[in-house]
């Protein structure tokens, strides 16, 4: 129980920042302003390189073709 009372009072209060917090201010503001990029489209089988990789792992290791320049 005492520990709950203390969880809630310590958590929620917008007025407390941790030292990074007041020196990257600016930062953390900018990264809330800018939107999250979409993921990249998930791979097409048919689109899909087989690449050799040396010692003898027994995993297979592809790289998506449609993302190679």
């Amino acid at each position: 129980m005492a520990l709950a009372g203390l969880l809630a009072a310590c958590g929620g209060s917008p007025t407390l920042k941790s030292d990074w917090e007041r020196q990257n201010e600016a930062r953390l503001e900018k990264e809330a302003r800018d939107p999250v990029p979409a993921p990249p489209a998930f791979p097409r089988k048919e689109n899909l390189v087989e690449i050799a990789l040396r010692g003898a792992t027994g995993f297979r290791f592809y790289v998506d073709g449609a993302t190679l320049g």
